[in-house]
């Protein structure tokens, strides 16, 4: 039987507090994407699409020799084990560094999670004096997700020094009159 290739819809699935987004074959959504607590994202804000960390467990279940599979809500895991769907555990968190070449630093971002990299040791400060934060709670963190915080880059002497800072306003003014130039603050942040 061929595999749902049809149209994407944009859709999400809680977990750890966040809204993980990702594209989902609208066949395939409406077939099971309730039963796995996967909700439909066109109109929600708030939501990181693709991140590298958190990411949801998966469930997967054949029938008729069709396998059916996707990221699925924790809140479901009883009765999707119930219904038969083989469940991944609990999506792993990734883990902050705090010693040694690349240091963990998060910018807040107005859908209620930090959005977290690491970054040289040596240029942590840099991000600091930007608006990052050393996190600490990991359960409070996004990696590698779209909206992206903007970037402000400056070049001293010849190095170019780019890092990410907050997704306000306020943050970008701050980082523009310490000479360096950001990017566009993404209309997506808005979006809540």
């Amino acid at each position: 039987m061929p595999i749902n290739t049809g149209p994407k819809q944009k859709v999400f699935v809680p977990v750890y507090g966040m809204k993980y987004g990702f594209m989902m074959d609208r066949n395939s959504f409406g077939a099971f994407g309730g039963q796995l607590g996967i909700k439909d994202a066109a109109a929600e804000g708030g939501v990181f699409y693709g991140a590298n960390s958190p990411k949801p467990p998966r469930a997967v279940k054949k029938e008729n020799g069709v396998s059916q599979s996707g990221f699925y809500d924790l809140a479901k895991a009883k009765s999707l084990a119930n219904a038969g769907w083989k469940l991944s555990g609990a999506g792993i968190l990734r883990s902050i560094k705090t010693t040694g070449a690349a240091i963990t630093v998060c910018v807040d971002t107005p859908f209620g999670k930090s959005y977290a990299w690491n970054i040289p040791a040596n240029r942590r400060q840099i991000a600091i004096e930007l608006g990052a934060t050393v996190p600490t709670d990991p359960t409070q963190l996004v990696w590698g997700a779209y909206p992206k915080p903007p970037r402000a880059t400056k070049i001293d002497n010849g190095v170019r020094t780019s890092t990410f800072c907050p997704p306000d306003q306020v943050s970008i003014d701050a980082a523009a009159s310490k000479g360096y130039s950001v990017e566009g603050l993404d209309g997506d942040w808005f979006n809540i």
